[in-house]
């Protein structure tokens, strides 16, 4: 498949939880209701690494960026038809609340899976989900 990968990085003022919490539970809804019936899996990675010079394994690259999305479509045709449509619009819009577009990243990539053990992965529960990672305050 096809993906499109995002790096985000919070706006100012905005703790990486509080982003979080509301990438998780807010906008993660916007992406599911704006598919365009063209995405075909949306998965967030949420940083759990430290923030701050002087914690233990920061690095000052890694510390930037608070999220990293992967959106993945059938094709690049299917791809490039989703970043021309309203509905990437629409979820643009509700990044702005939080996301600082200027300080992210992004990219495509084609995906070649070398190792996969994971037969039956499952969506995760949002409810469910564990608060985000402290830090490494419990080492």
């Amino acid at each position: 498949p096809i993906t499109l990968v995002k790096l985000h990085a919070r706006k100012t003022g905005t703790t990486r939880a509080q982003f979080q919490h509301w990438w998780l539970h807010e906008h993660a809804a916007v992406v599911m209701q704006h598919t365009g019936g063209l995405i075909r899996r949306y998965v967030q990675l949420h940083s759990l690494g430290p923030t701050e010079p002087g914690e233990p394994f920061y690095h000052p690259d890694a510390s930037k960026f608070d999220g990293v999305s992967l959106l993945n479509f059938a094709s690049l045709n299917d791809l490039e038809d989703f970043l021309r449509n309203e509905e990437y619009l629409a979820i643009l819009r509700d990044e702005e609340q939080m996301i600082d577009a200027s300080a992210g990243e992004w990219w495509t990539t084609i995906s070649m899976t070398i190792v996969n053990r994971m037969t039956h992965e499952k969506t995760t529960a949002i409810d469910d989900r564990p608060q985000p990672f402290s830090g490494l305050e419990s080492l």
